[in-house]
């Protein structure tokens, strides 16, 4: 076994701790023991004697303790993964000595563990290109020499406490800087010069949660090249730049992009939600495939109804803001919208009939604002809905027949405070996946259907609904960005209250 090179365990059930055994193994320059099941503490005598390794995958282990000093000392390892186990102490990374010429890290994946401390100086790695530390315990104040490497091509500190301040000096030497993330770190502040031009141009850009306001960043206008655009809960207060919006229209879909896990089909993601802008929404010019806007001040939609832009469009959040006029239009061009939100608003006057041309939606938030008029047939076309909800508006008739007939994917109905009159149709009896339903506070008459209690998915018991489409894929270490901002107000002996986490 000396003069074994190469050896993958990976994806495997292989459950205890790593053997010492092999550190024996000299000759080795590629060990992956990710996606198992072992255990323990890394045992530095484990790696101790492998002089010769140059990549090493634990992720996705049940690892814990501290990374030993023998693996940063590795004069030869280009790659280290260890990612998503239970790693914790501080990181003692090598220091420069006569034992090693230089050191070839390149990529350092330690995201999802509990490591501690303060980011320490990567300087004695210069060749280092990825930097993942995302979703740890690290704190401290960030040090203006944080990152001097001008290889870097992805820095990801999301998901921890770093404080300090962020200025033009942390990004002078990355030049080839492509992915940027260094959300939810609250005491984090950005102070950046207006007239700041970076040396780098950004596909993702992940600022979520942070200091970045109270200005929109100007610096934004000189990256051309992004499909991943994360600004949200960033205490900005100003309004959206027209350069934004016509930066976006003007790549279309020829977008640069060398790796696919950062877009979805070419077209962008774009999260502004929960600050405090205000001013128009240009939505229907933006070739993007999920939008989240929620949570702000926005005042109106400027829709042009550009049929071949609005394609792309399958995520659509602009809950809880102040828009107002009559509801856009233009809906029988976005044939691929899966999740439209638009509720919490003033929105006034009925329901379009060309919402019907939603053919592959599976959620529709439509409530608390001012619509008006019956429900137009044409949602009959919308077969695979499943959350749909028009509670507390304006709207008026009998409910459908067709809702029980042609809705039977449905497994939340909320029609609650509106002016709903008539009998409830028995053909909602034939909703065998349905799990909520909420007809409160209308002008129902005539006695209940008993078939209702035939509805077998209702006597389910279930933490929450099994609702919601498949969220997208947003990078190597995220799951995809939940769509946390949806919820049902639905009303419980006799009280209000709000059911959240829907998917």
């Amino acid at each position: 076994m000396a003069a074994l090179t190469y050896l993958d365990l990976s994806v495997n059930g292989l459950k205890g701790s790593i053997p010492q055994s092999f550190g024996n193994m000299t000759s080795l320059s590629y060990l992956d023991l990710s996606e198992n099941e072992s255990e323990g503490s890394i045992n530095p005598l484990s790696f101790g004697n492998m002089t010769a390794l140059e990549y090493l995958d634990l992720s996705t282990n049940q690892l814990e303790g501290e990374i030993p000093k023998s693996i940063w000392k590795a004069c030869t390892l280009r790659e280290l993964r260890a990612y998503d186990n239970n790693l914790s102490g501080e990181l003692h990374l090598a220091e420069s000595s006569s034992r090693c010429a230089h050191f070839p890290l390149e990529r350092l994946d330690l995201g999802n563990n509990q490591i501690i401390g303060s980011l320490p100086n990567f300087t004695v790695y210069p060749s280092l290109k990825t930097l993942r530390l995302g979703s740890n315990k690290l704190d401290g104040v960030v040090s203006k020499f944080a990152f001097p490497l001008s290889k870097l091509e992805i820095l990801d500190i999301s998901e921890n406490s770093v404080s300090g301040v962020i200025s033009e000096a942390h990004f002078s030497k990355l030049a080839n800087l492509r992915v940027l993330d260094l959300s939810s770190n609250s005491e984090l502040v950005f102070e950046i010069r207006p007239d700041w031009i970076p040396p780098f141009q950004l596909e993702e850009i992940n600022l979520g949660s942070l200091n970045l306001g109270p200005q929109f960043p100007k610096w934004l206008r000189t990256q051309k090249s992004y499909t991943v655009l994360h600004i949200s809960n960033s205490r900005i207060s100003s309004s959206v730049p027209d350069w934004l919006w016509n930066n976006i229209n003007s790549r279309g879909l020829n977008l640069s992009n060398d790796n696919t896990n950062y877009s979805v089909g070419g077209a962008l993601d774009i999260d502004l939600s929960s600050n405090q802008l205000e001013g128009p929404i240009p939505l229907f010019e933006l070739q993007i495939h999920f939008l989240y806007l929620f949570n702000n001040s926005f005042s109106r939609i400027n829709s042009q109804c550009n049929v071949t832009q609005f394609v792309p469009l399958r995520y659509l959040d602009i809950s809880n803001n102040q828009l107002s006029g009559e509801l856009p239009d233009c809906w029988s061009s976005a044939e691929g919208l899966e999740i439209l939100n638009l509720a919490n608003n003033n929105f006034v006057g009925k329901i379009p009939i060309s919402i019907g041309f939603l053919t592959s939606i599976d959620t529709l938030h439509l409530s608390n604002n001012h619509l008006t008029g019956k429900l137009p047939s044409s949602l009959i076309n919308c077969t695979l809905l499943k959350i749909f909800d028009v509670g507390e508006n304006k709207l008026l008739g009998p409910i459908p027949e067709w809702t029980g007939r042609s809705l039977t994917n449905l497994v939340v109905l909320s029609l609650r405070s509106n002016n709903f009159q008539g009998s409830i149709p028995s053909r909602l009896c034939h909703l065998q996946s349905l799990q909520l339903l909420d007809l409160s506070s209308n002008n129902l008459s005539s006695s209940i259907p008993t078939c209702l209690g035939n509805i077998t998915a209702m006597k389910r018991i279930s933490s929450s609904p099994n609702i919601g489409p498949q969220l997208p894929y947003m990078g190597e270490n995220d799951p995809g960005k939940a769509f946390g901002n949806q919820k049902l107000r639905l009303v419980w002996k006799g009280l209000v209250n709000d059911l959240k986490n829907l998917v």
